[in-house]
C-alpha cells in the first residue's frame, strides 16, 4: 500500500513538472490561436471599422505579375517595429502590393506575456536592454512559427515513364515491289 502511494505521489510530481515545462507554453499558444481565429472570423464577417485600417505599400519586382485592382480578403500577420498587424485586404498594382491591416493588440499582449513568463521560468534577465549575445531565446515555439505546407509525394512507380516498345520491323515495308517494268514514253 505504501509503494502504491509513493508511485501516485511520484506521478503527480512528474505531471506538475511536465506542466511547468510544456503546459504553460501550450496554454499560451492555445490562447493566441483562439484570439487569432476569433479575429479572423470577425474580419471574414466584415466586423471592423474601415477607419482603423492601416495601409502598407510594399514594392515588388516580380515578372509577369497580374494586376488585381480591387482589394481581396487575405489572412496573415506581420510585425513591424514591435507592433503586430493582421492582414485584412490586399491589392496588387504594377510593382506594388497594397496591404490594409489592423493592429492586433490582444495577440501582441499574449505574446509578450508568454515571453516574460519564459524569461522568468528560465531565469533570464527581465531588462529590456540587449546584452550582446548573452541571452538566448528559449521556449517551445519560435517567433518564426510558419504554417506547415502540405506536400503530397507519389511512389516512384507512378512517376516512372512508361515507354511503349515498337517492333523492330514495320508492318509496311519501306519499298514496294513493282509488278512490272514502267511504261515506255511515247513521243
Amino acid at each position: 500500500m505504501v509503494a502504491l502511494v509513493r508511485r501516485l505521489f511520484a506521478l503527480h510530481l512528474l505531471a506538475i513538472h511536465l506542466f511547468n515545462i510544456v503546459g504553460y507554453s501550450l496554454l499560451f499558444q492555445y490562447f493566441i490561436y483562439r484570439t487569432d481565429t476569433n479575429l479572423v472570423a470577425q474580419l471574414d464577417l466584415n466586423q471592423y471599422q474601415e477607419s482603423e485600417l492601416i495601409q502598407f505599400k510594399i514594392p515588388i519586382s516580380l515578372p509577369y505579375i497580374i494586376d488585381k485592382p480591387d482589394y481581396e480578403r487575405v489572412d496573415g500577420q506581420v510585425e513591424i517595429k514591435g507592433v503586430l498587424y493582421t492582414y485584412v485586404k490586399r491589392k496588387i498594382e504594377r510593382d506594388t502590393i497594397f496591404l490594409q491591416c489592423l493592429p492586433n493588440p490582444e495577440t501582441q499582449r499574449l505574446d509578450k506575456a508568454r515571453n516574460a513568463y519564459t524569461k522568468h521560468v528560465n531565469d533570464l534577465p527581465q531588462s529590456k536592454k540587449n546584452q550582446a549575445g548573452t541571452t538566448k531565446k528559449s521556449g517551445l515555439y519560435s517567433e518564426y512559427d510558419f504554417k506547415i505546407l502540405d506536400y503530397h509525394f507519389a511512389p516512384p512507380v507512378q512517376l516512372a515513364v512508361i515507354y511503349i516498345t515498337q517492333p523492330s520491323h514495320s508492318p509496311v515495308s519501306k519499298a514496294f515491289d513493282v509488278p512490272g517494268e514502267p511504261p515506255e514514253i511515247a513521243c
